[in-house]
């Protein structure tokens, strides 16, 4: 997805079971957050015996690091 700027992923270490995933797009666009919702949906399909928690940030044309911080390892930059 062209949209998809960066995505973070952070191992829940206190329970041990769950991963973190926080996908950056730019701008709030129902129809990309759609797309996005769908690979997650994907992905959670494709792993039914893990566990994940999806947030998706719209970082606005603010630099990153006004939009987030500390969101765990970089998976995936654009």
């Amino acid at each position: 997805m062209p949209e998809v700027e960066k995505v973070f992923v952070e191992w829940d270490r206190e329970s041990g079971q769950a991963y973190h995933v926080i996908t950056v797009i730019n701008l709030r666009d129902p129809e990309v957050r759609a797309k996005v919702y769908a690979r997650e949906q994907a992905i959670m399909d494709a792993f039914h015996n893990v566990d994940f928690s999806f947030r998706v940030i719209s970082r606005m044309n603010r630099n990153l690091s006004e939009a987030v911080d500390n969101v765990g390892n970089l998976a995936y930059e654009r």
